[in-house]
């Protein structure tokens, strides 16, 4: 094989493609209706248009205050909860000096194992 190997690779032209993949589809529609198989219809190319949403209707001011006050307390409650996390994760182990006397009694017990 080649160094490049995209080379070894026989691809025939675009319009000899089509011609093949024409026939081939030929091909099995006729097999499709020597069964009696219905050919599953395409999709319409121009399919209907979708519906847009429109505007919302015209909110009055305190509504949309109430609605700006409950999304903050909600973020708000978000917040301190994620904090309360962060608090009590970063208080989890002992602290640097603890934890390194620990790890120091911790070799001097596996030296006495081994």
């Amino acid at each position: 094989m080649t160094e490049k190997g995209s080379e070894s690779l026989p691809f025939e032209p675009a319009e000899q493609e089509n011609i093949r993949l024409r026939e081939e589809n030929a091909r099995l529609r006729q097999l499709l209706a020597v069964h009696s198989t219905a050919i599953p219809q395409l999709a319409l190319e121009n399919p209907p248009p979708t519906k847009t949403v429109g505007t919302a209707p015209p909110v009055d001011k305190e509504e949309r205050a109430r609605k700006r006050i409950a999304l903050f307390r909600m973020l708000h409650c978000l917040m301190l909860k994620k904090k309360a996390d962060d608090y009590h994760a970063a208080r989890a182990l002992p602290q640097e000096g603890d934890m390194d006397q620990i790890l120091r009694y911790d070799r001097a017990l596996q030296k006495k194992f081994d």
